[in-house]
């Protein structure tokens, strides 16, 4: 947990990565069946990372650890160099229609001392509409902030992607990234192998300060019968995107919700109906206190084990048929370069 996102482009951090999945997926093999995971067919699918990019907790760009924040800093400069040859040519770049520079007085692109950008997210609105009145969270800094962060973390996927291909890896490879972050998931459908996202529904509620320390608290609402961008259709919809496999690989809904036994039944039917590629519940447990139903854990809970079968026939069968008039969300290029919020009514169609 301690080196998100760090792990995205420090060279030591992405070394030791590769070195552990060429030692866990090359180097060892099962005794049993003579095979490396790289080569045996059970392991169909391999992901490079859980819940992590550069733009997953965009605050952390101001509040890095050295020697990270240096490093950091260092490549964001050494970043605008490439596009922007001057400190006049930077200014020119970021100045506004009514002749405000979003660029300091004390900023120097050839001495390497342009600051980060204030990276915290916004109504798009909200980022129009106060020009470059805050240099650090003006828009044109920001829109260059997130065009590198896109660049730092596909050149991070592709590096993993390539070490892994040369060692004869050839399972599927995907990462979970921001998922509200349109332009991250641009990265991971553009450079793996297919997207991935998580989904819960009543994920406990924590006081504030307190997270993941009791008490937890729930509001038992039917995921169903919600409205709004974090309900299942409107966010999972979004990483489906045209051409890629899609794999939501970590999902439930949580005990007690007392809607938890049927979710299995709708998540099935709705994966059908979208044409989703795979779907694995969160959690079965086989350690620490297995005598009760918790949060995640569903070993223990009947209430759902008596529908999961049923539910898996119908996924497999595919007994719901896929939605036989789909509706595409058209993105260019210049809308995954703007930086705020990327929900849209138009994913509520999922449902």
């Amino acid at each position: 947990r301690g080196a998100r996102p760090y792990a995205c482009f420090d060279p030591r951090l992405i070394e030791l990565q590769q070195k552990f999945a060429e030692e866990l997926l090359v180097k060892h093999v099962n005794p049993y069946t003579g095979l490396s995971y790289a080569e045996d067919p059970a392991v169909c699918l391999i992901e490079l990372f859980n819940e992590d990019s550069i733009l997953q907790r965009p605050n952390m760009w101001v509040e890095m650890i050295e020697p990270y924040k240096t490093d950091f800093a260092g490549r964001w400069n050494a970043w605008l160099k490439k596009r922007y040859p001057t400190t006049a040519d930077l200014k020119k770049a970021w100045t506004n229609a009514v002749g405000v520079c979003a660029l300091e007085a004390d900023e120097s692109l050839e001495a390497g001392k342009v600051k980060l950008p204030d990276m915290e997210r916004q109504e798009l609105s909200d980022v129009f509409a106060g020009g470059n009145a805050k240099p650090l969270a003006a828009a044109s800094r920001r829109h260059a902030g997130l065009l590198f962060a896109m660049d730092l973390q596909a050149d991070f996927h592709r590096q993993m992607r390539d070490f892994l291909r040369a060692r004869g890896v050839k399972a599927p490879l995907a990462g979970v990234v921001a998922g509200d972050v349109l332009p991250d998931q641009a990265v991971a459908a553009r450079t793996l192998d297919f997207t991935a996202e998580n989904f819960y529904w009543e994920h406990p509620y924590f006081e504030p300060g307190r997270a993941w320390l009791l008490p937890e608290y729930y509001q038992d609402k039917h995921h169903g019968l919600a409205w709004g961008p974090d309900t299942l259709m409107n966010h999972v919809s979004g990483f489906r995107w045209h051409g890629t496999p899609l794999m939501v690989r970590e999902w439930a809904v949580c005990w007690p919700n007392t809607a938890r036994a049927a979710s299995l039944l709708e998540m099935a039917a709705y994966a059908c109906l979208q044409d989703w590629d795979a779907i694995t519940y969160f959690d079965f447990l086989t350690t620490g206190n297995l005598a009760t139903i918790s949060t995640f854990g569903v070993n223990n809970d009947p209430a759902r084990w008596g529908v999961f079968g049923l539910a898996a026939r119908m996924f497999l069968r595919h007994e719901v048929k896929t939605a036989e008039r789909p509706v595409a969300v058209a993105v260019s290029e210049e809308d995954l370069a703007a930086y705020g919020s990327y929900e849209t009514p138009i994913q509520a169609l999922g449902w």
